[in-house]
């Protein structure tokens, strides 16, 4: 990339520097000075990691306290350019995949970030200056109260990388 850009920015310079002799050919008059602008653009494209848990797990077996959760930390690393990234997380429902048959059997699930209040869907942003928000998923529903067999669910997460406005 960095490669790319040098050769951008000479490009650039050369056609700056040689416009005056192209103008005085076009022109035709020997000796007379002409003056000209080029523009030049540039752009630095932003680039970054972030790390998102591979995975959670709830203990659905804790009676205590009614509610069980799971945390887990979201980290921005290596951004390269000014700005935030916005993050947005959805949570699924913990759906029962194996242990009696039933298949619809589902558990209620909430996300929250940083001090969130937990509900279906969470935005937060990260930035160079504040890289690390921590998200808990949650479930208020108790082992005892539903059927047994393993329970999965899914985060989807999306991310938006948006300038920082001048100020």
């Amino acid at each position: 990339m960095k490669k790319i850009l040098a050769t951008i920015l000479l490009s650039g310079l050369f056609l700056a520097t040689t416009s005056p002799v192209f103008a005085e050919t076009i022109n035709g008059v020997s000796g007379a000075q002409s003056n000209g602008t080029t523009p030049v653009d540039s752009a630095i494209a932003a680039t970054y990691t972030v790390t998102i848990p591979a995975t959670l797990s709830i203990d659905l077996m804790s009676e205590t306290p009614d509610t069980t959760n799971a945390t887990g930390a979201v980290t921005l690393d290596d951004i390269t350019a000014a700005g935030a990234i916005t993050v947005g997380a959805t949570v699924e429902d913990l759906t029962l995949t194996g242990g009696t048959g039933l298949t619809n059997e589902t558990l209620t699930t909430t996300i929250a970030a940083g001090a969130d209040t937990p509900a279906n869907s969470s935005n937060f942003s990260l930035t160079d200056a504040l890289p690390t928000t921590d998200i808990t998923v949650n479930t208020a529903e108790l082992s005892k109260n539903n059927l047994p067999g393993a329970y999965t669910g899914a985060i989807n997460f999306t991310f938006d990388y948006a300038e920082a406005t001048a100020e």
